[in-house]
């Protein structure tokens, strides 16, 4: 055992642990008051989102999904793999809670968060005790962690679901990896820092990528300090490394696929939201709003990021020390306070972006947002701080500073314990369907970037399946997998004459190149012969661009759009095939019969490659992305005459689900035999004393 990390905690007597868990579970509870309603949910922030999300979990589960990958009810039940992408260890767990009894999601939200509270309280309380051997020290280092004001924004301001269970679980992570670096080497601890990660990854990725920079940069200063341990950082390496492993099923589909989703549009560089975290405010004794209100009109919610008076005086403190030369300090804790006050200045740098240093860093640096979310990183540094300081400058802490000590860190921090004003919002309506607000759509493959994979990127996109109006010199696609090698086919679209005075003729270019010349037929519809250019085109669609005489026109209504002269069947699209189809657990099954030869059917399943398992007449089906009126990308099958029997099914990416089940097997496998070999060791020493 490295000096650093005492190889034991001081015990406690039993009625003191039990105290223990008695004041943190109250102090717990307390920090949860701006949200004490169980009927009333604040309108504003994250909360709706993630409590439609809760009971998505909760459908997920009741499907038999285990890991959760589906939002069953989510955008038209179509099969959302919403979870897939964001954060399913949160939303089980809470769903879990919510199917034992709860009255509410809400009541399950905040009972998940409350435990995600005690279990930040628990590790710090271990690391700490670890590094001090001193309980009142380690006590109050754990109130420090959970009244940081970033952490108490994020439960009752942002309501911030994900990233307040992440934030809770870097302690239990920081703890373990401690114990690997500074201990002789253990499978147990391996394995342990391995599990601690993975929760760490399921719960918010955002917090796991930027935890691992910092966390694995502090080992880093630490390493360069002292080359020896360099041997002990490559064994973090290699944790981290079985991490990825483990949660494969996870990572790979966002590595492979992240830029072909939704949410990848809303990368904007991090410097636009600087104006929320100046250095003024960072170091603020109090929640005070970065400028005067309304200001810009965009700060809508009381997002007052400070860093803590608690953990600004700890660094001061600890930077006071390094610098003293008569300061008595052993050499392993002065290489650790050197190397998280290092990270420290790192981290507030970061997130007060005093100048664009984002715009020369790679674009999924963007994924973070907002500055303020590097906050997490000072929260772990700065209680160690706070430990390091308190240390050395109390000999010995008594229950009276630990009294005095819990009311003035209270103190500190209840400016960030606002009254949220805007709660009109019943936590009851969540027992019905609801959407998962302003989120629902993002972890769903965009058409755009379908396009922009076909060397799109300069064209203004408007999709063409029953719209609304024809915009005027705008491309509009329409997909070829309509047609097929029928010259007489033609696609003839029907103005809406009543609400407009639409011109009676037209030019429209095809693919850029041909140019036909529309006229109002007798049945007041433009003509045009799309089946003779659709077995010459080298695209999966056409291009159409409508071009007036008349410069003031801008766009047309249209009532309709029909295709003539095509064989029964030959397109059936989500319209048709939702009502056809039904959901059995986590299948989906489709009885359709086709008559014409290669009819393509458009599943109510939304596309996502290689990651859907499908089916027909019990044999595996290619499919392929088809485009549907809302935007939305669907899976789409050709299907031979005759009665088919199709099955689909979300897999994710079954490599990927194969290479976590081993590593997890093998993990179990480990802890179970350590286990055996410690009984077995037991009996001996038994034997042995008998």
């Amino acid at each position: 055992m490295h000096p650093a990390l005492h190889s034991s905690t001081p015990i406690l007597p039993k009625k003191n642990l039990l105290l223990l868990v008695l004041l943190f579970g109250i102090i717990c509870i307390s920090l949860l008051s701006p949200i004490a309603s169980n009927d009333y949910v604040p309108a504003q922030g994250d909360f709706k989102f993630h409590l439609s999300a809760i009971m998505e979990a909760k459908e997920a589960l009741e499907e038999g999904q285990f890991p959760i990958k589906i939002a069953p009810s989510q955008t038209d039940g179509l099969r959302n793999a919403f979870f897939q992408f964001y954060s399913p260890l949160p939303y089980t767990v809470a769903a879990v809670i919510y199917k034992s009894g709860c009255s509410n999601p809400y009541v399950a939200y905040k009972i998940t968060i409350w435990l995600a509270l005690m279990l930040a309280c628990f590790f710090m309380f271990q690391l700490i005790t670890r590094l001090t051997q001193s309980v009142p020290i380690a006590i109050l280092s754990s109130l420090v962690y959970i009244t940081a004001p970033y952490l108490l924004i994020n439960i009752n301001t942002r309501g911030d679901f994900t990233e307040v269970i992440a934030q809770c679980l870097i302690p239990m992570v920081i703890y373990f990896n401690m114990k690997v670096f500074f201990s002789r080497f253990s499978i147990l601890n391996s394995i342990l820092a391995i599990l601690s990660w993975q929760c760490l990854l399921l719960s918010h990725l955002l917090t796991f990528v930027y935890s691992t920079l910092f966390i694995f940069l502090f080992f880093l200063v630490l390493t360069y300090q002292e080359p020896s341990y360099l041997k002990r950082y490559i064994h973090l390496l290699v944790i981290y490394f079985f991490t990825c492993i483990l949660g494969a099923w996870h990572l790979a589909p966002i590595i492979l696929f992240a830029n072909q989703l939704n949410v990848s549009a809303q990368l904007l560089n991090p410097f636009i939201r600087a104006w929320l975290t100046p250095i003024a405010t960072l170091l603020s004794p109090s929640a005070v709003s970065p400028e005067p209100l309304p200001g810009n009109n965009l700060l809508t919610l009381a997002i007052y990021c400070s860093i803590g008076w608690v953990m600004l005086l700890a660094m001061g403190y600890n930077f006071y020390l390094i610098c003293q030369k008569n300061v008595s300090m052993s050499d392993d804790l002065k290489k650790i306070t050197q190397a998280l006050l290092f990270v420290m200045v790192i981290a507030i740098i970061a997130v007060w972006s005093p100048i664009n240093f984002w715009h020369y860093l790679p674009k999924t640096v963007s994924s973070i947002q907002f500055p303020y979310r590097l906050l997490t990183q000072t929260m772990w540094v700065g209680t160690i701080l706070f430990a390091f300081a308190c240390l050395h400058l109390f000999k010995k802490l008594d229950d009276k500073h630990v009294l005095l000590g819990i009311l003035l860190i209270g103190i500190s921090s209840s400016s960030w314990l606002p009254t949220n004003n805007n709660g009109t919002l019943l936590a009851s309506e969540f027992l019905h369907h609801t959407e998962i607000a302003d989120g629902n759509k993002n972890y769903i493959i965009s058409f755009i970037q379908i396009f922009k994979s076909k060397q799109l990127d300069n064209i203004q996109h408007q999709f063409f399946n029953t719209p609304n109006n024809i915009k005027i010199n705008t491309p509009i696609f329409l997909p070829t997998n309509y047609f097929y090698a029928n010259h007489n086919q033609k696609l003839i679209i029907h103005p809406n004459l009543n609400n407009q005075a639409s011109p009676h003729e037209l030019d429209v270019k095809i693919n850029g190149l041909n140019m036909v010349h529309l006229k109002l037929n007798k049945n007041n519809g433009w003509e045009i012969p799309i089946g003779q250019l659709a077995p010459h085109t080298q695209n999966d669609f056409f291009i159409l661009t409508f071009i007036s005489a008349d410069t003031t026109l801008k766009s047309i209504n249209v009532k309709s759009l029909t295709i003539s002269n095509t064989e029964p069947n030959i397109l059936l699209d989500e319209t048709i095939t939702h009502s056809i189809c039904t959901q059995e657990n986590t299948m989906t099954h489709c009885s359709i019969k086709t008559i014409a030869p290669n009819t393509f059917v458009q599943l109510p399943i939304f596309y996502y490659p290689n990651m859907l398992s499908i089916t027909v007449n019990g044999k595996p089906a290619d499919y392929t992305p088809s485009l549907y009126y809302k935007n939305y990308v669907l899976a789409g099958v050709n299907l031979s005459p005759g009665l088919n029997e199709i099955t689909v099914q979300f897999t994710g990416i079954k490599w990927a689900n194969w290479l976590s089940l081993s590593v997890f097997s093998f993990l179990m496998f480990g802890i179970v035999l350590l286990l055996l070999s410690r009984d077995r060791q037991e009996a001996i020493s038994y034997e042995i004393a008998s």
